[in-house]
């Protein structure tokens, strides 16, 4: 059975994860074979998409860790089987999510911006603002923690706004302020490179 959204949350035709709700029941029910084929089934797409937002090797493991060991602790409450994935999707977000709130700046990017984001900063207030990605990915850690994150999810991963409030359980208002925030922060970081 296929359940929620690809593993990198993306839009339909993205990939999708197999875990089999019975198996889900069983782990909830304390079957110990269930409660490990659910986490090492979950275990590839809590890791995309915590590599999708946190962009640092020595992080990514120790979240990954982190967050399926929320999962295994918080299944019994889930209320729903076949919504594991997308709950497990916001688990990880909002690690995440904490977890750059308290870093300070961080290490270099390794991810790549979409277009869509550089059409963002180009026409933010200078449509003939020209955005390099190496600028744009150097600037990344300058960005307050919590609007990276925020970009992350939008640009990065293709997420609709409203998806991004509902995954970080905040609201869409919040998640529309973090990013113009963000958007403004890059642009001037890099505008500050350029001159």
């Amino acid at each position: 059975m296929t359940i929620g959204r690809g593993p990198t949350g993306g839009p339909a035709g993205a990939a999708r994860a197999d875990v089999d709700p019975w198996r889900v029941l069983a782990a909830q029910a304390g079957d110990r074979a269930a409660i490990e084929h659910v986490l090492e089934s979950l275990a590839p797409i809590v890791k995309r998409r915590v590599a999708s937002l946190i962009w640092r090797d020595p992080d990514i493991d120790d979240l990954v860790q982190d967050v399926l060991f929320t999962v295994w602790r918080k299944l019994p409450w889930l209320r729903d089987a076949r919504l594991v994935v997308p709950w497990t999707l916001r688990i990880a977000a909002r690690r995440v999510w904490r977890h750059t709130a308290r870093e300070r700046r961080g290490a270099a990017v390794r991810a790549l911006f979409s277009r869509e984001l550089a059409a963002s900063l180009s026409t933010a207030r200078d449509p003939g603002f020209d955005v390099d990605v190496a600028k744009a990915l150097d600037a990344i850690p300058d960005v307050s923690p919590s609007s990276r994150v925020i970009l992350t999810l939008h640009y990065v991963d293709g997420l609709p706004l409203a998806e991004v409030a509902e995954e970080l359980g905040v609201s869409l208002g919040t998640v529309k302020s973090r990013l113009a925030y963000g958007l403004v922060q890059l642009r001037d970081r890099l505008g500050a490179i350029r001159s």
